[in-house]
């Protein structure tokens, strides 16, 4: 202490200096506008590396645990959520905070590291327990390493927030099913059938687009684009997100002029290209008028297990009732089938 005390004696002018000089530069940095934004540039340009630094590693941690070389993986992982910024889910980088979390389970699961694994899923529910992904990511876990309980408790969680996500429904009717809670599927379900989801609709001529939202529930609705804007030309294709589409028929109608109403036209024809349906407009028309249909997906083993739950508690008409709103698809197709609201 004697010796800090006597070397800051020695010094005292010197320090006395650089304070000066600091303040001086605090000061100029918040009265001159120009100083401020040279040196606010300069601190985000530097924030900004360093957070690139950060994705990097993690964009190769994982790419290392989808290699299967967890070990590696880990290593750098840890670090990353020892020094990552994000500490709260109000950070911009919250998502990437729990990409890591999410990585750390993956890579402790494959590993066989049960707790480990567990605990960093728990770390991403705890840090946004609104995320649903979170949720599922943890039951999922949790189902692979036979802690049920775990499971449908955070699947339950995940379909409370969100009651359209694949994942949470499949499992829960699957789960319940396995309990005979017959009611309890049917619970699941119709809440799902019922959830309130809608997607785009686009009608597009490879430059221009005009869209619109159409509900997905397994009804039929007329969709009127009005199509001055595009090129009549070509044809114009229908596309959607929702891999359950369906276009049942189209018509065209040509704009009104002075002393002329709009007419009606004819019937389109539909394509179907690989990736959307196609339609060909007269180059007079004004409106597309499509008549389109978005069934609620659901993949045919999860129907088999709402079915025979009607069917146990001698509801089989109501199965028949919510099969007109449904389509079976595959699992992999319902899961992609996430509506855009």
């Amino acid at each position: 202490m004697t010796s800090f005390a006597s070397l800051m004696e020695r010094h005292r002018r010197r320090v006395a200096v650089a304070y000066l000089g600091v303040l001086a530069l605090a000061c100029a940095i918040v009265v001159v506008p120009q100083l401020r934004a040279a040196v606010g540039g300069r601190a985000a340009r530097l924030f900004d590396l360093r957070e690139a630094a950060l994705l990097d590693r993690l964009r190769q941690a994982e790419s290392l645990v989808e290699a299967g070389d967890n070990e590696t993986a880990l290593g750098i992982l840890y670090d990353l959520d020892a020094r990552f910024p994000a500490r709260t889910n109000r950070h911009s980088l919250d998502r990437e905070r729990e990409r890591i979390l999410h990585a750390i389970g993956a890579a402790e699961l494959a590993s066989g590291r049960k707790g480990r694994s567990l605990t960093a899923y728990r770390a991403a529910v705890a840090f946004d327990p609104n995320n649903v992904t979170n949720h599922v990511a943890l039951a999922e876990a949790a189902l692979a390493l036979a802690e049920a309980d775990e499971a449908a408790t955070h699947f339950l969680h995940a379909f409370e927030l969100y009651p359209s996500d694949a994942a949470a429904v499949r499992n829960l009717i699957a789960m319940r099913h396995e309990d005979a809670d017959y009611a309890g599927v049917v619970e699941v379900f119709e809440t799902y059938l019922g959830a309130t989801r809608v997607t785009e609709l686009a009608l597009t001529d490879g430059d221009a687009t005009v869209g619109a939202k159409v509900p997905v529930d397994g009804r039929t609705y007329e969709i009127r684009f009005a199509v001055s804007g595009l090129d009549r030309a070509v044809p114009l294709d229908v596309f959607s997100r929702h891999p359950t589409l369906e276009v049942r028929g189209a018509r065209w109608e040509s704009a009104a002029r002075a002393g002329v109403p709009g007419r009606a036209g004819g019937d389109l024809s539909i394509t179907r290209p690989e990736e959307a349906k196609r339609v060909r407009l007269p180059t007079d028309a004004a409106v597309a008028v499509l008549d389109v249909r978005v069934g609620v997906p659901i993949d045919d083993q999860t129907w088999s297990l709402v079915e025979s739950s009607y069917r146990n508690l001698l509801r089989s008409a109501g199965a028949a009732e919510a099969l007109s709103g449904m389509t079976v698809v595959d699992p992999d197709t319902w899961l992609s089938a996430e509506p855009d609201n």
